[in-house]
């Protein structure tokens, strides 16, 4: 087959294969941009499936050769059982109607579709894109409703310490922050829970594209929960402080906070960069003067 031909064949059976799977999961996607829409803790979900999409995109030119070719039995053994895994979760996902089942089927069967068509090797370039993908999936309440609870308690107990620490008379009672004139709720939407997640997807997607080595990326993950922790709790103690002595800005802070938390979270993911390139930058060894080199 010339390769135009190819080419023209290869672009058809994926816009097939795209249609099929879009219209299966037709009512999976449409529940998922709700939820994405309507819960602002997965507000990123619009995001996630470009990003992944991005990051196929720039290893295309490695795994392009692969398509369609013989690949090994054990391949496309291995994807045939991913994608009869997936019609399976996708069916009970659908029958026990839970959302998450039914777009992590979704993953797994892209998953089986690239060991089939395109072997091992693309598949492993891709792994990443499919890991980042588990971004859009709403967590279920059962498993977010006692981790909301425990970073709303962690909120709370980090925000009074900063109060305390700046000076400011503070103490909690429960989720409420007591202060001298005022007291100040740390409700569950300021639990932290959002910039947690978006932090996690942000860290995720820039340990994607960079090329760091893996002693880099494993310190990016590790200051994940730090950073989402400090900055909710850093801008809930300025809430507080506000409420104290300024009451009339409180909501104006409160909502400007709230919209800059990303962007301090993405200075300080900078920082870290930053500082990992100066901690394991390579040693330069000694020049020997003009004056030892005449010596020598």
């Amino acid at each position: 087959m010339m390769p135009e031909q190819r080419s023209l064949t290869l672009v058809g059976l994926v816009l097939a294969a795209s249609v099929i799977v879009l219209a299966t999961y037709a009512s999976t996607l449409g529940q998922a941009m709700h939820a994405w829409s309507s819960d602002l803790d997965y507000s990123h979900g619009f995001i996630v499936p470009l990003v992944a999409l991005v990051y196929c995109w720039q290893k295309w030119p490695a795994i392009s050769a692969q398509v369609f070719r013989n690949q090994s039995g054990g391949a496309v053994a291995l994807g045939i059982g991913l994608i009869v895994l997936s019609a399976i979760l996708h069916g009970a996902g659908m029958y026990l109607r839970i959302l998450a089942v039914e777009l992590f089927s979704l993953i797994v069967l892209l998953a089986g579709a690239v060991l089939v068509w395109c072997g091992v090797s693309a598949f492993r370039r891709l792994f990443p894109a499919f890991l980042f993908l588990l971004f859009m999936i709403p967590i279920p309440g059962q498993i977010i409703g006692p981790l909301r609870d425990r970073l709303q308690q962690t909120a709370t107990s980090v925000s009074v310490f900063a109060l305390q620490t700046t000076g400011i008379p503070a103490a909690s009672r429960g989720n409420v922050i007591l202060l001298p004139d005022t007291e100040v709720g740390v409700a569950e939407a300021c639990s932290g829970l959002r910039i947690l997640v978006s932090l996690a997807a942000l860290v995720s997607a820039i340990a994607m594209f960079i090329d760091r080595g893996p002693t880099e990326k494993f310190f990016l993950f590790a200051s994940i929960i730090p950073i989402a922790i400090l900055i909710n709790a850093g801008r809930i103690a300025l809430v507080a402080a506000t409420a104290q002595y300024q009451p009339t800005w409180e909501h104006g802070v409160h909502d400007i906070a709230g919209m800059a938390m990303i962007l301090v979270a993405i200075a300080l993911i900078w920082l870290l960069l930053k500082f990992m390139d100066a901690l394991l930058a390579p040693s330069q060894p000694a020049r020997p003067s003009p004056a030892a080199r005449a010596v020598l």
